[in-house]
């Protein structure tokens, strides 16, 4: 009922809230109120086992990446990527659909063209494919990360040192935490999935 209320007054300028903001921090603003609600309302369904539903509000939050096209990225990492991340879990580890999680992390990687969202996108992907069984593909993909990022100055490294740790990881055959608290276990060239 709030979201709906909210989206009635969507960027009528209608909240006193707002009344010190410039217009692009307001609008960024109401983008990221929107977002979170949409998210809240797909952890309930998560909550539930409604999966489904679940990925409806997550596309829902996505869509309004779009309201935010002239406004710099950098701004839209926070307010998206957990909505990419809690989507692409339910395809990878609920669905176990690994082409619509790797989609996912593919769409956030071209709309949220930052290093550290991208270096993201990138780790999550590997680690799409770490939960598929290919193991020798996700190395690759962690890999590509760290020769990417690792010599790139300090804001623009994104997340080379968590690749660089997975790598270590697969070969000393320890328990990987992904970034999104997947857990894989690798033995005898198997990889077991669980959640955290």
């Amino acid at each position: 009922k709030q979201l709906s209320i909210f989206k009635r007054l969507y960027f009528k300028k209608q909240y006193p809230e707002r009344s010190h903001l410039s217009d692009t921090k307001a609008l960024i603003e109401e983008v990221r109120y929107i977002v979170r609600a949409h998210y809240n309302i797909a952890s309930t369904y998560n909550a539930q086992k409604k999966y489904n539903e679940a990925i409806m509000q997550y596309d829902e939050a996505i869509r309004y990446i779009d309201e935010l096209q002239d406004i710099k990225p950098f701004a839209w990492d926070d307010i998206f990527f957990s909505t990419f991340e809690s989507r692409g879990k339910i395809f990878k580890v609920i669905l176990k659909d690994y082409d619509s999680a790797l989609k996912n992390y593919e769409i956030m990687k071209a709309k949220i063209k930052t290093p550290v969202s991208m270096s993201e996108a990138d780790i999550l992907i590997g680690d799409t494919y770490l939960a598929k069984g290919e193991i020798d593909k996700a190395k690759e993909i962690y890999e590509k990360v760290v020769a990417e990022y690792e010599n790139t100055p300090s804001g623009r490294r994104g997340f080379f040192s968590v690749a660089k740790k997975q790598l270590q990881q697969i070969e000393n055959g320890e328990k990987i935490i992904g970034m999104d608290s997947v857990v894989y276990e690798i033995k005898d060239g198997k990889v077991k999935v669980s959640l955290i």
